[in-house]
Order: C-alpha cells, then structure tokens, then sequence
C-alpha cells in the first residue's frame, strides 16, 4: 500500500513537470522575420515592393536591430549582387530564401544568393560580437576575418598594420560621446563614423573578440573613398574592390610602391628562370627595406589563371614578413582560413595555412601573386 502511494505521488509529479515544461521556441528563420517585418520595410510603396534604396535606407537605420537587422543586411546582400537590381516583392524574396545552385564566395557575391545562410551567417555575428571599440587588447591581427564585402584590398593592409603597428593603428580612433567615431588618417582631417547600426555590424568584418574596430575602419574608409556622402550604404563604396596600395598610403600617408609579377597573357604559363630569378632579386630588395622599416606590404593574386590550391585569385594577401635566411615570404589571407596540402607544400600542392598564415619560397611568390604593393618612404600625394 506504502509502494502504491509512492509511485503515485512520483507519478503525479511528472505529470505537473510535463504540464509546467514551457513548449520550444519556434526556429527564427529569414523567411519567418521577413514575413514579420515586410509590411513595414515596404510601407508607402505603391505596388508593396522592396527596392535597393529602402534597404540602403533600413541599413542605416539605428532602430532596426537583431534578427531584423540581419534580415536587412540579407537583403542588402541580395540587391548587391545584380548588376541592376529590380524592385522585389514578399513572394520572389522568400522564393530566394533557400536556392538551388552555384555556392557564392563569401566576398564577391555570385547569383544564387542563399539568403536563409547569410542570414543566420548575421545572426549568429550580432549575438556574439562586442559592442566595445576594442577589447582583449586589441587591435591585433588574430582573429580578423573579412565579412561579405569585396573589401580584401582594406582588410589585408589593416591586418598588416595591426602586426606591424598595434598602437599606432589604435590611436587613429576617437570615441565620441555620443557613441560616434573620429579617424584620423595621417595628413587628413578626421572622418566622422557615426554609431554604427546592427546592420552595418552584420555587413562588416570580423575581429572576433576584440571588439568593433575594424567594423568602424571599414567604415571609415568607405567615407573617406565618397567624400561628397550620399544616401546608401557607405560600406558598398569599398565592396567594389580596389587597390592595396591606396589603402597603405591611407594608413601610412606614404607613396606606396609596386612590382608586378604576372599579366593576363602570362597568367597560365609560369615564366622562364631568368625571368623569375629578376623578379625575386627586384622583390627581395624591396621585402628586405619593408622588413628593416617595419613598413607595409600587400601582395595580390592573379584575376584570372592558374593558382595553387588554397590560394584565392583575385584576392588582396598581407605580406607579413621576409626571412632572408631561408628566402621565405609569410603571407596572410584575410579570410583567416586554414588549409592543408595533400601532398608536399609547393606550387602543385599548396601550403600549410593556419588562421590565414602561410609561407613560401620567394621564387614561387613571384610565379604565383600578380602584384607586390609595399610602403616606401616618400610622402604620399596630397588628397
């Protein structure tokens, strides 16, 4: 009798846990947040469709935050990506949430764009990034990655000037109270960064833990590249693509300087040994003065042609050093990315990469990059 009253008490509190167990939260998914929060991102359309401009208008807007905001830079996404955008309705967007086709490069953004992927790509970015400008004793070049923008000619010079110049690159921000940003590039007046929106964030890069100011010097950039402003996203103004050059001499206010290694008539074929003997000796000279002067290098990779596995063309790399006694350059790829040969490192098999580091021998530099960008020591032109 004792045993019955026991197992009916324990039943009957197993009934009350299951009755009290809240239910699972339904999955937050692009098309979920965009059926929510559609209505009002096309509110005063004539014909309820969504067009570049509103979304532009949405992703400078400090009230939109979240899963909201990551839905808008989705979007912003989704427009980048056509050569002529065309107004879209609900239906034809939530029809792009999930498509069928071509994976897109992370930077460069190729048709099918998966929405539903870069959303949750944001998401997961806005709920894990600190909103401080620097923290874990940034700036360091560990834990940079680059985001969605086509901005490897920025990231890669910044990355190479956090390595060389932690506290000099730190001194460039200036915190308002207000919760903006000044830069201030040497030899040009300060550029103003206002606060910076959820989406803005999500479009941006990546620092990982340190805090947001790499977010604030894309930003920075794009403005100083549009001067005259205007209403859309200022970040698009550098997902264009560009020059490493021109990002050192902002840093820096120095003339850069360039050696180029391959053309597109040269881009499959690798070139005769008196050719790559004459370009390692004319690039050594220079790795050599970026090396003594703690200055500044970037190297970018062919547009179209052959590269080894695990190199990215069309694609800005930070030179991070030379080390004359093995002739090796050290290179890093702002996505950050590993890799690993199958086969003995080398131009067949690639290189051993480890959070975008990697190295090679300077004669197979000069067969694979397209362009050497370095810092010299003379001023840079007047802006």
């Amino acid at each position: 009798m004792y045993t019955r009253r026991l197992f009916a008490i324990a039943f009957s509190l197993v009934l009350a846990c299951q009755a009290v167990t809240p239910a699972a939260e339904p999955k937050v998914t692009f098309e979920s947040v965009a059926k929510t929060h559609f209505a009002k991102w096309v509110k005063g359309s004539a014909d309820g469709t969504l067009t570049p401009e509103r979304i532009d208008a949405l992703v400078n807007n400090p009230h939109i935050t979240g899963d909201e905001a990551a839905a808008v830079a989705a979007v912003h996404v989704y427009f980048r990506g056509r050569k002529t955008p065309a107004p879209v309705g609900e239906d034809t967007l939530l029809a792009a949430a999930n498509p069928v086709g071509q994976e897109e490069r992370r930077d460069q953004v190729t048709k099918p764009v998966n929405l539903q992927k870069v959303f949750t790509s944001f998401r997961n970015h806005l709920k894990a990034v600190p909103r401080d400008l620097f923290t874990e004793g940034g700036p360091h070049r560990t834990g940079m990655s680059q985001g969605r923008l086509g901005d490897c000619y920025v990231v890669s010079a910044v990355g190479a000037f956090a390595t060389q110049h932690p506290e000099k690159l730190k001194n460039l921000f200036h915190p308002q109270a207000d919760g903006s940003y000044e830069v201030s590039f040497p030899g040009r007046p300060r550029v103003h960064v206002p606060h910076l929106t959820d989406a803005q964030i999500a479009l941006g890069s990546t620092t990982g833990q340190q805090g947001l100011w790499l977010n604030v010097m894309e930003e920075a950039v794009a403005i100083a590249s549009r001067p005259n402003g205007g209403a859309e996203v200022a970040m698009d103004a550098i997902s264009r693509g560009g020059s490493a050059g021109q990002t050192i001499e902002l840093l820096t206010n120095h003339k850069s300087g360039r050696v180029a290694f391959r053309t597109s008539a040269t881009a499959s074929h690798p070139p005769h040994a008196d050719k790559v003997a004459a370009l390692a000796n004319e690039t050594r000279a220079h790795l050599i003065a970026v090396r003594d002067h703690n200055r500044l290098a970037c190297a970018g990779s062919p547009h179209e042609g052959w590269v080894p596995p695990g190199i990215v063309s069309k694609h800005a790399y930070g030179v991070l050093g030379y080390d004359g006694k093995t002739d090796h350059v050290t290179l890093w790829n702002p996505w950050g990315n590993t890799f690993e040969p199958k086969g003995p490192a080398g131009l067949k098999n690639g290189y051993p990469t480890k959070g975008g580091v990697f190295t090679m021998p300077l004669t197979e530099f000069v067969q694979v990059y397209r362009t050497l960008f370095y810092e010299t020591d003379a001023p840079a032109k007047k802006k």
